[in-house]
């Protein structure tokens, strides 16, 4: 676990004794999502992709509470990653294995706080260490059109695209879905970037409360 020194928030990876902070969390933070209706809450609990992934975790160093998280899974082929996002992404230009994120979530409240930056500086540094067979040629993630990390991705050299179908059996969209992607010949500066917005001011540990 390593702690930030300028907040106090904590980046670690989560497991199974986090399933119930990691369940609340999502459940409250689709629950108020602007860009899609979630279809069954119940869905959001720790599955097998959790334990087949690495879930990262920011939390409050003071109080534990888990504030933010994401999912990363390490997919071989565009047939695994269309089955696991439950959107098309023929003619896109993607490469393979690639670290796929979801269940991207923050505490209601905190969003556009940067917190996911700080999320997305660990995955990213976790793709730049893959190497030999295991060497990762991307980082791929569906997102909705105004979502509020899509601005921040879109800065740390990330690639929008429409897929090519939708057959979302988990969500309801409000907002137009996007695959966003970030090829390995952008990672140093998507690294780069990330640095950059995790070192800009940040929130007092003391406000790390949502908005009432």
């Amino acid at each position: 676990m390593s702690p930030d020194a300028a907040t106090a928030w904590q980046l670690r990876v989560l497991t199974r004794r986090d399933a119930a902070a990691v369940t609340a969390l999502r459940q409250a933070a689709y629950a108020q999502a602007r860009e899609f209706l979630w279809r069954d809450p119940a869905t959001l609990g720790w599955t097998a992709a959790d334990e087949a992934g690495t879930v990262l975790g920011l939390l409050d160093a003071h109080s534990g509470r888990l504030l933010a998280s994401v999912r990363l899974n390490v997919i071989g082929s565009a047939a695994r990653a269309e089955a696991f996002l439950e959107h098309g992404l023929a003619g896109l230009p993607l490469a393979w294995p690639a670290l796929v994120l979801s269940r991207a979530a923050t505490l209601p409240g905190l969003q556009a706080r940067g917190l996911m930056a700080r999320l997305r500086l660990s995955y990213l540094e976790r793709c730049a260490a893959s190497h030999g067979s295991e060497r990762l040629r991307g980082v791929l993630a569906l997102v909705y059109r105004d979502a509020s990390r899509v601005r921040s991705m879109q800065q740390a050299g990330f690639e929008l695209h429409a897929p090519s179908a939708s057959h979302d059996t988990e969500a309801v969209a409000l907002a137009a879905p996007l695959l966003a992607w970030l090829p390995r010949q952008r990672l140093a500066a998507a690294l780069a970037e990330a640095r950059a917005q995790v070192a800009r001011p940040a929130l007092h540990t003391g406000c790390l409360e949502p908005a009432s």
